[in-house]
């Protein structure tokens, strides 16, 4: 239940992210972009430097689940799913814009993921996706600064069989 929702949202972020992102870029006229992110599924950005992660890099994981007992073999969990954007850089405009063009880039993979097989929805509700972003500013990585997003939103799964 837990580890098919997350492999599904690696797949479908995985497979869409850049596109999206240099396609954001562009029509907002952002032209320097990150190079393209590490994927890290499982972890959440304070354990990126930890497991020396290249950076940018996107988590994604399941912080939490809620779900019944099976019932003819079939379980209907929702959980709350995350993409964890984290980046560094020495321009604090560049990496701002960069982190709010990921973070849009990052809702596109969401919307995707009802059509992805077996999550049948996600953020569907008002209010059940949440978007984070952080100020900036770490002085203990000066002359850089980092930024991270983090959208957390719900996810519909279906779990039958094992």
């Amino acid at each position: 239940m837990i580890f098919d929702a997350v492999e599904a949202m690696a797949t479908v972020l995985t497979a869409n992210f850049a596109a999206d992102f240099t396609a954001l870029a562009s029509a907002k006229g952002v032209t320097d972009l990150a190079g393209p992110p590490t994927f890290v599924k499982r972890q959440k950005a304070e354990i990126f430097g930890t497991l020396g992660v290249t950076l940018p890099a996107i988590g994604i994981y399941i912080v939490r689940s809620v779900t019944m007992a099976k019932w003819q073999a079939v379980r209907d969990p929702r959980s709350t799913g995350v993409f964890d954007w984290y980046a560094r850089s020495g321009n604090p405009l560049l990496l701002a814009q960069q982190t709010e063009l990921a973070a849009e880039a990052m809702l596109r993979s969401v919307d995707r993921l009802a059509t992805s097989g077996s999550i049948f929805g996600a953020g569907e509700l008002p209010d059940s996706i949440t978007i984070d972003l952080t100020d900036g500013y770490d002085k203990s990585i000066e002359p850089n600064y980092d930024r991270r997003a983090v959208i957390t939103f719900t996810v519909y799964d279906r779990d039958s069989g094992l």
